[in-house]
């Protein structure tokens, strides 16, 4: 019940979206922490690959999605969940990508498959719309593929930051740096 008025709050619009300079990386690491004990108790193997990216995004509805990211992906996932946030290419754009199977290997139907990258509707539960609309909400772009058990799910920040001197020396590099001169 909570989920559903969640997403009619969020569509109506009428939700105040404030955007600040937030660390994704940072965000992303303690939202995993605070759901390590849940992960161990579902037994979840859980891997991370995580590069440095800061967004302007609210501080509030950002947290809430990456919550309802694992929230969505701990409903569905039977296989090692692999979260990867990475800033490929020109213009910098920070993407999220979670990927894992939903279905165990002996049970994917290989013959006479849908079109490829077509969305299986046994995903489509109420996390997934609340993902989706938060991430509207945020004006992110949201792709998913699902193809033979498997789904991969990417997360567009178009308003990633370039990177500061101190996250890319580390802060008591920029700090020694700034001495220096």
């Amino acid at each position: 019940a909570m989920m559903g008025q969640q997403v009619s709050r969020l569509a109506s619009g009428r939700v105040p979206v404030v955007y600040e300079r937030l660390d994704l990386t940072a965000l992303l690491h303690e939202t995993v922490r605070r759901r390590a004990r849940e992960i161990r108790d579902r037994g979840v193997a859980l891997r991370q690959q995580l590069a440095p990216a800061e967004v302007r995004s609210d501080a509030a509805l950002l947290p809430t999605l990456l919550q309802t990211v694992l929230d969505w992906t701990f409903e569905h996932a039977c296989t090692l969940i692999e979260i990867k946030l990475s800033v490929p290419g020109w213009p910098g754009r920070a993407q999220l990508r979670v990927g894992f199977g939903y279905q165990p290997a002996d049970e994917v139907v290989t013959a006479a498959t849908p079109l490829e990258g077509s969305a299986d509707a046994a995903l489509d539960t109420l996390s997934w719309r609340l993902l989706q609309q938060t991430a509207t909400t945020l004006a992110l772009d949201v792709w998913r593929r699902d193809t033979h058990g498997r789904t991969a799910l990417t997360l567009d920040f178009p308003d990633t930051l370039a990177p500061s001197l101190q996250t890319m020396l580390g802060a008591g590099a920029a700090a020694a740096a700034v001495n220096s001169q």
